[in-house]
């Protein structure tokens, strides 16, 4: 591993911080220097030398991963890969190579195949001592989806024309204008109605146009000054307990009252095809290629990105692609979850 000769780094935090991880300084000393040993001279591009209690978590995290996977074959050359750009796309990998660890598997990270034909696949993992096959991960960049200054637009507009102490949750079926959402919460029938609902019920849900519906939350009267509230934004994104449909979007919270701004579904569209064609090219004459991607980063309709993997990456055309699996590391159990689908029509299936 790399090495800095001169780490210098301070730790600002709170004792009820510590206190509520269960860290000590030590502990996250320990972790920043490890790090610092894992990635040299790269170590300040990446990782904050005054470290605050908002960067303990990663730097912790970070570490924990890093060290599980030290035993690999592939080690170094991993470690390499990083850069203040892409350190969520490798970390993923990292966390990929930990939960075949975790199943007993074998893991080479960034294999060196040089008698074999073909890319440069994540891993190379061994299962059985008889069975190989390769691993290309891809984690997916969502920001895009979440729009967090077109949000608060919309989110501030229902805060002025609305006045409430119930919580407000607005769903977008489509994409709308600032002009629209104004347009809409211009009218004083619609607020009124609003009003009258929210007022009769614990929970409603209106629906707006096609386009949009907003639902209530009774919530109880607010006392104090608006100053007096914290100002808060929350990234968050919503599943349907039957669907599984998941929206990306903000809750705000203002002056004691919460507003919520969630949708539209996601087009994925693009990214399978982007996703799809890059694994082609890491696939190894000879072994088969499962394809892991992180489920987590997965938002949208199921139905839809289940009807792609048929229609388009599960077939005869994608014969390179044994299979893709979506790994779920953050579930309501706290135990992460594979949906592995196989490519029957693959040179190599392969059942995961």
């Amino acid at each position: 591993m790399g090495n800095i000769k001169k780490l210098r780094a301070s730790i600002h935090t709170t004792e009820e911080h510590l206190e509520y991880t269960g860290l000590s300084l030590e502990d996250i000393q320990d972790e920043s220097k490890y790090l610092g040993k894992c990635f040299g001279t790269k170590y300040p591009r990446m990782f904050p030398l005054k470290i605050t209690t908002n960067d303990i978590d990663r730097i912790i995290n970070t570490a924990r991963i890093l060290r599980k996977i030290e035993i690999c074959d592939g080690f170094k050359r991993h470690l390499i890969q990083y850069d203040k750009n892409n350190i969520e796309d490798h970390l993923f990998t990292a966390k990929t190579a930990c939960w075949f660890l975790d199943k007993g598997y074998k893991v080479i990270l960034e294999p060196e195949l040089e008698s074999h034909e073909g890319g440069n696949p994540d891993l190379f993992v061994e299962r059985n001592k008889k069975e190989h096959f390769v691993v290309e991960c891809k984690n997916i960049d969502i920001s895009a989806f979440f729009q967090i200054d077109k949000k608060k637009k919309i989110a501030d507009i229902v805060y002025e024309k609305v006045p409430t102490c119930d919580q407000l949750d607005i769903y977008l079926s489509e994409e709308v204008t600032i002009q629209e959402i104004t347009e809409f919460f211009d009218n004083s029938e619609l607020v009124s109605k609003i009003h009258k609902l929210s007022a009769s019920n614990s929970e409603t849900r209106l629906v707006i146009n096609e386009k949009m519906e907003i639902a209530t939350l009774r919530k109880p009267p607010i006392i104090g000054k608006e100053e007096d509230f914290l100002t808060v934004t929350m990234g968050m994104m919503l599943e349907d307990n039957v669907s599984k449909q998941r929206l990306p979007g903000f809750a705000f919270i203002r002056g004691g009252r919460a507003i919520g701004v969630y949708g539209p579904l996601p087009n994925y569209g693009r990214k399978w095809d982007n996703k799809r064609r890059k694994s082609k090219k890491q696939a190894i004459s000879g072994y088969p290629m499962v394809v892991i991607v992180n489920g987590d980063n997965v938002l949208g309709d199921p139905q839809l990105h289940q009807e792609y993997f048929d229609n388009v990456w599960l077939t005869e055309r994608n014969s390179q692609c044994s299979g893709v699996g979506l790994i779920h590391f953050v579930t309501k159990d706290g135990d992460s979850e594979l949906e592995y689908f196989e490519n029957t029509k693959a040179e190599y299936p392969f059942q995961l």
